[in-house]
């Protein structure tokens, strides 16, 4: 069963790790408005693409730099 995986490191260092089962994705997708998925989408968290990939049997992986109370962190979004 696939895995998203959302992973936030600190000065390069994990910080958090989340995992969600696949279902949990394709239920969000469902559930969320086109406004809410399309804002996503712009931040690069592309749920229709994430499931895509993983129909396909592909990689995926998306990066972002956030800053967080004045600290910069990258969040990396890749399915398992």
């Amino acid at each position: 069963m696939s895995t998203l995986v959302i992973e936030k490191f600190i000065n390069g260092q994990s910080n958090v790790t989340i995992n969600i089962p696949f279902f949990v994705v394709r239920a969000a997708k469902k559930l969320m408005p086109t406004t809410v998925l399309s804002a996503l989408a712009d931040k690069g968290i592309d749920l229709s693409a994430i499931i895509q990939a993983n129909k396909s049997h592909q990689i995926y992986s998306s990066t972002l730099r956030v800053k967080e109370h004045g600290v910069e962190k990258v969040i990396v979004v890749s399915l398992q």
